[in-house]
């Protein structure tokens, strides 16, 4: 089951990422992180179910390797994740600083997840903050805007974390049938839909960009 909802999530993930791509809009470095997010989750879980189904981590070396790519795929959608909220909270300069910042913590966990430590713990230690800075950004967002893109990111983002908790905890409806692996994905699944929702509000604003931003020229610059 777990190896099941993994290719299902993985599938689920790959439509919202065409989806996502074939629409128009003004914002194409905003809608490029949203298919980095998505995209990098379908891949992940495409190489999840294979690692849980078919080539376990320890059935061998190329077992080992799939299971390595799994986590490693994870780095490249907390990073998306980092950038949607640093566009939200900070100014173009600070956006910017903010892309180098999150490029060397991703190679840095890609390094760490190659040659020292596979425990899913690790994603979830980059995953999750990237979730909860992306979470406070739509809270923020929300505060001093009517933009309703921010209240499916905020549901997006809080059932990302439960999901997180509750895999950590070991939660699952069945332990042999729906474990905490399969529910985990379950979740996810949903948290995505509303992201999609999000992403396809958020690039149909006119300035969705920080607060402080006054200019239309500076919120351009970030979309």
């Amino acid at each position: 089951m777990v190896s099941i909802t993994d290719f299902a999530l993985a599938v689920f993930s790959g439509v919202l990422t065409a989806k996502l791509l074939s629409r128009p809009t003004a914002k194409p470095r905003t809608r490029r992180w949203f298919a980095l997010v998505l995209g990098a989750i379908a891949f992940g879980s495409l190489l999840g179910g294979i690692s849980h189904g078919l080539l376990p981590e320890e059935s061998g070396r190329a077992g080992g390797l799939i299971w390595r790519a799994t986590l490693m795929a994870i780095g490249p959608a907390a990073v998306g994740l980092w950038m949607l909220a640093s566009i939200l909270l900070f100014r173009p300069s600070s956006v910017e600083r903010s892309r180098t910042l999150a490029l060397i913590v991703l190679a840095v966990y890609v390094g760490v997840v190659l040659f020292e430590y596979q425990n899913f713990l690790i994603a979830l230690l980059l995953y999750v903050p990237a979730a909860v800075l992306l979470l406070v950004a739509f809270a923020v967002h929300l505060k001093h805007s009517s933009d309703t893109f921010a209240i499916d990111g905020l549901i997006a983002m809080g059932i990302t974390l439960v999901a997180g908790v509750l895999q950590y905890l070991r939660v699952g409806l069945h332990p042999v049938y729906f474990n905490h692996n399969a529910l985990y994905h379950l979740c996810q699944a949903v948290g995505l839909f509303f992201l999609y929702r999000a992403a396809i509000k958020w690039l149909g604003t006119e300035s969705p960009g920080p607060s402080h931003l006054k200019s239309p020229s500076l919120v351009a610059k970030i979309g």
